[in-house]
Formats: C-alpha cells, structure tokens, sequence
C-alpha cells in the first residue's frame, strides 16, 4: 500500500456546530492527506435531527471507521439534592414546577466519564444509570432498565473518514483500530475512565451516521 500523510483531526470539543465540522475537516474534493476525525454522538448523529439545512450530508459526506467505545448516560442530581431515588425524582417530575433540569448542551449527552469523577467525590448523586444492567464503576446505582423495561441510552465515540478515502485505507485503518483497542492495556485504561470498549468496525459506525442512527443502530 502506498504510504501518505495522515492528518488526525482530535478535537476536544463537546459538540462542535455542524459548520465547524465543515470547515475544519474538508469533506469534498481531491484528497491530498488522509483525514480522520474522532466524532462522537452529538456530532454526526443528532445534528440530523436539530440542524434542518446541514452543510454537509453525514450518509454522503463520511464514512465509519470505527465504532470505538461507548458509556452510559447517567441521571444525576447534587448530594444536597432530595431526591435519593429515580422514583423519587419521576414523582416529583410529574408535577407542575417542581423540579428543574440541565444537561451539558443541546444535544449533547451526559456519560459516565464526564460525571463519575464528581459522583466519586461526592458532589453528585446518581440516581439511575440509563442502560441495560448497572455498571460497574457504580455498582449501587440502579439501571433504568430496572424500572423503565428496555430502555438504554449510550453516548459513543467512533472514527470517521471522508467518504472519498479509498476502502483499502479504510479497511486496514479498521482492522487496525479494533487490533488497538481490544488490546488488554488499552481497554484496561479506556475502561478506567468509564468506557466499554465495542471495537466496532465500518458497518457499526456507519449504523450511526445521520439518520441512519434512528432507523437501524438502536438504543446504543
């Protein structure tokens, strides 16, 4: 295989607006690096539904590499909170004004990973993990699953492409990223910072792309 430069666009970024993604990762015309992109829930899956007229096209600009790592969504309130249960807190939401909500953002989504640092410390209380089975980092906390049958939602992180990349470079860049992540070590340390590592690969990531994310990837 001939060899090019690799340009790896890692953005610390919680949701970055669609025409970013744009502008800073070009999506049209004659490759001349090969470009990735770590993306996440909020970028390519949910825009669809909020951004009306899109810049881009997911299903016709990208491609999936790698459906990399998930975690679950986790319903949090302040230690000083009242609530103590999910019950609790659904109780209380079905009354008019009584409680009040925030996330991270407008379609963004609020993992294990972000808020476990706060729970062990002791500023949060999780109430309710929103997956199918308890977790481990918090193996107190109830699944919503346990109250509310079938009901799961995972945030993810995968790797995306230019859907102009050659399938040869895609496939090996694949098979690459799952060899890497079910490594023992690394799986060890993603799981650490609160991630189940899928090691999914093109079709997986592709399931959850644009509206393809609502029609056929799930729950997760």
């Amino acid at each position: 295989m001939q060899s090019s430069p690799a340009l790896f666009a890692h953005r610390r970024h919680g949701h970055l607006p669609a025409q970013q993604l744009d502008a800073g990762f070009p999506l049209r015309g004659q490759p001349i690096h090969l470009q990735l992109d770590q993306a996440a829930i909020a970028d390519i899956a949910t825009e669809s539904s909020m951004y009306p007229k899109l810049p881009y096209a997911p299903e016709r600009d990208l491609t999936g590499v790698s459906y990399m790592v998930r975690s679950p969504m986790v319903l949090v309130v302040p230690a000083s909170s009242r609530f103590q249960t999910l019950q609790d807190y659904v109780a209380a939401a079905k009354k008019p004004a009584t409680v009040s909500y925030a996330s991270v953002g407008a379609g963004s989504s609020n993992r294990l990973p972000l808020v476990l640092p706060h729970i062990q410390g002791g500023k949060l209380r999780a109430l309710a993990v929103i997956s199918s089975k308890r977790d481990a980092h918090l193996p107190a906390v109830p699944a919503i699953a346990e109250t509310y049958k079938g009901f799961e939602v995972y945030s993810w992180v995968g790797m995306i492409a230019p859907a102009r990349t050659p399938e040869a470079i895609l496939n090996r860049l694949a098979a690459d990223m799952s060899a890497t992540l079910r490594d023992p070590k690394v799986a060890q340390r993603l799981a650490d910072g609160g991630f189940e590592v899928v090691a999914g690969g093109r079709q997986e990531m592709n399931a959850r792309t644009g509206s393809r994310a609502s029609r056929s990837a799930g729950p997760a």
